[in-house]
């Protein structure tokens, strides 16, 4: 720990590091993560001017070309219609197989019943 301690003050203090102390940034992450952290100060702190806009020609560019991706393209639009045309006729298909099924079954059922005139608590 006192190596890490002995390094962070040099990178405090900027001094060019050793190629011992450099061995060490390559193997220990919390001193890497430190260098780089005091790197980007040091950056931003150094740096003269504020960051430039970007010009209106370049955000003109941009803006056209996220408005030409965010088009589904017609090809698209017609496989899309003809999915859900497919899983229309889908479920019809098998809603009227199904229904027919049902009463087939109440048929069957029908058969079974009885038509006395028995009261259904009869046992």
């Amino acid at each position: 720990m006192t190596e890490c301690r002995r390094i962070r003050r040099a990178i405090l203090a900027r001094r060019t590091l050793a190629a011992a102390e450099e061995a060490h940034l390559f193997a220990c992450g919390r001193c890497r993560r430190h260098a780089h952290a005091e790197r980007l100060l040091g950056l931003l702190a150094g740096s003269p001017t504020p960051p430039r806009e970007p010009s209106e020609e370049f955000i003109s560019k941009v803006m056209s070309r996220i408005a030409t991706a965010d088009r589904p393209s017609r090809n698209a639009a017609v496989w899309t219609w003809a999915a859900a045309a497919a899983l229309f006729a889908f479920g019809v298909g098998y809603g009227s197989r199904a229904a027919q099924t049902v009463s087939e079954n109440v048929d069957s059922v029908a058969e079974l019943t009885p038509t006395s005139a028995a009261s259904p608590l009869d046992f």
